[in-house]
């Protein structure tokens, strides 16, 4: 047996054993000797994938001559496109697959959800039409259509959506799906109590479907308090140069625009919620709000910042800063601002009501989010991200620093000057207009970040304020 031979069936063994990284390597050792081998190289490509370093898994598939070929290697493309934020290349991927389907439907659906994120919302609705053409009875694809259409009196789509609604098992996904397309629509309509009503009534249904314990919640951030309150800086040198912009609240505050507006500045990248430093966290010092003690020296600070700054170099390798838009940050702020000295933190907050208002309209991904189909569980977890916060800026005054959402629609321009202050950038007047910026939005509010600033939306719950009341 030769020494490629030997490397790829060591890869192979590591990879059924789950030593992903050593199968990487081994298969690196293999693809010296053997350069041209497309197998080898979507074998790494696949371990890439796995291990979450998506942008070296996606350099893989762009050297494979007959890529996308097949619609399994397609839809693999469009699987690692998506994860690394690349949602044209995802778009590309899904249009050759959608043809050779035979279920295109599902395809469409998420090429939509592309589109959207890319700003094409009129392809997007093409794509759910035609989608909701094929499967007329998935109430999903009537939610995700009702985001991108204005719905008015005599609506035929209503009329559409609610006949389907009575054919729908009362307590199922799809009868939930629907029931928020519905309560969109009559939103629009001015119908407020219906709304409202049918509203419920798709969050209540959710709820039953999605367990969430408001106690635990509790417990993880006392745990998180007691563990994170007073760690060991690492030296200043762990950051080097890199210094990451925290963009954090609660979900549906308006973190999407305050990130969007930053990334709009030329020394800038968006990172999204690029999810890196909890992993590395856990993985590096030990569960925080675990029972397990914790390895909390400055050495183990040292080394967390430096494993979160290579993360991020990974994929963002040309920017001199990067955002960092994991809503999570505010739980474990102590622990990034001890790893990461040069890091900052913007805090977004937005009126509770408005808050919990915009909470109860979305469906969130399974297991994400689950407190969100409950008003009082709602309000429970506003209250623990209240206290957090004020604990994390008692220790860390000079570098959280808290943005009113509702006062940054209202009066744009002295409130985007202050962020960027806060932030560390020079003034840029195009960070006025951050519905011009061209990148890829991938999160529940890219169709309101792509129209201009306005304060409409963040008071629209004052219609809602006697239910939101109750």
């Amino acid at each position: 047996m030769g020494r490629i031979d030997q490397h790829i069936l060591q890869a192979r063994k590591q990879a059924a054993a789950g030593n992903l990284a050593g199968a990487v390597k081994s298969t690196t050792h293999a693809m010296v000797g053997n350069p041209r081998d497309e197998n080898l190289r979507l074998f790494r490509a696949r371990l890439f994938h796995a291990l979450g370093r998506h942008h070296e898994a996606m350099s893989d598939l762009a050297a494979l001559k007959n890529s996308p070929g097949t619609l399994q290697l397609a839809l693999f493309h469009a699987d690692v496109a998506e994860a690394a934020g690349e949602c044209a290349v995802a778009v590309d991927a899904l249009s050759y697959a959608i043809p050779k389907s035979e279920t295109p439907a599902p395809l469409r659906a998420r090429r939509a959800v592309m589109l959207q994120s890319l700003g094409d919302f009129k392809g997007a609705t093409r794509d759910l039409q035609e989608a909701i053409s094929l499967t007329p009875a998935d109430g999903e694809l009537y939610r995700l259509l009702s985001g991108l259409h204005r719905f008015s009196d005599g609506d035929p789509l209503l009329d559409q959506m609610q006949h389907l609604r009575q054919t729908m098992p009362e307590g199922s996904f799809p009868a939930a799906h629907m029931d928020f397309a519905i309560s969109k629509a009559l939103d629009d309509i001015g119908d407020v109590i219906a709304s409202f009503e049918v509203l419920l009534r798709a969050n209540a249904a959710m709820r039953a479907m999605t367990p969430y314990d408001p106690e635990a919640r509790t417990q993880q951030l006392e745990r998180y308090k007691q563990t994170l309150g007073d760690l060991p800086a690492a030296p200043i040198t762990t950051a080097q140069r890199a210094a990451p912009i925290f963009v954090t609240g609660l979900p549906r505050s308006g973190t999407t625009l305050v990130e969007q507006i930053l990334s709009t500045h030329p020394d800038v990248t968006g990172g999204g919620e690029m999810a890196l430093f909890g992993p590395l966290m856990r993985k590096i010092m030990g569960d925080p709000a675990g029972s397990a003690g914790l390895t909390a020296s400055a050495k183990q600070m040292s080394k967390l910042g430096h494993a979160y700054c290579t993360s991020v170099s990974a994929k963002h390798p040309k920017s001199l800063r990067v955002t960092d838009k994991s809503i999570q940050t505010a739980s474990y702020m102590g622990a990034v601002a001890a790893a990461l000295p040069n890091a900052q933190f913007i805090v977004v907050r937005r009126n509770p009501n408005g808050n919990a208002l915009s909470l109860l309209r979305q469906v969130f991904q399974p297991g994400v989010q689950s407190f969100s189909y409950n008003l009082d569980d709602i309000r429970h977890y506003q209250q623990g991200f209240d206290d957090i916060v004020s604990f994390w800026q008692e220790r860390l005054a000079d570098r959280v620093h808290v943005v009113d959402f509702d006062q940054l629609t209202e009066a744009p321009e002295p409130n985007t000057r202050a962020l960027l202050d806060k932030a560390g950038l020079t003034w840029d007047a195009a960070c006025l207009h951050p519905e011009k910026n061209t990148r890829s939005v991938q999160t529940l509010s890219a169709v309101a970040v792509r129209k201009p600033v306005s304060s409409t939306a963040a008071h629209k719950w004052q219609r809602y304020a006697a239910q939101l009341a109750s």
